[in-house]
């Protein structure tokens, strides 16, 4: 995918990781990803993210960082490296985000 400038973008699942796009550039990568908080936003409140970085962590803080927490105010958010096995296996510029929806424990 590198080679021809496509970047797949993948996501964990009950059933197995699963496939969700496929896009060429980062631009494009960051406007699918707040696109998809905005999506989950709508089910209900966003407690926490965590962005994740192989060897871009300015980037990631420069440029998705800002834009997640201006869609997100209020909610704790991470930046953490990637395990260095995934960094490895996905190649470089490889960045990965997560949320966690509020979950209410009481009954």
């Amino acid at each position: 995918g590198g080679l021809l400038g496509l970047k797949p973008v993948i996501s964990p699942q009950p059933e197995g990781v699963r496939k969700l796009a496929v896009l060429r550039s980062q631009a494009a990568q960051v406007d699918f990803a707040l696109t998809q908080i905005e999506q989950l936003k709508r089910r209900g409140a966003i407690t926490l993210a965590l962005l994740q970085f192989s060897d871009n962590e300015g980037w990631l803080r420069q440029v998705v960082l800002p834009q997640v927490q201006a869609l997100l105010p209020g909610s704790e958010i991470q930046v953490v490296p990637l395990s260095l096995t995934s960094g490895v296996h996905m190649g470089p510029g490889t960045w990965a985000l997560a949320v966690c929806p509020f979950i209410d424990s009481h009954p």
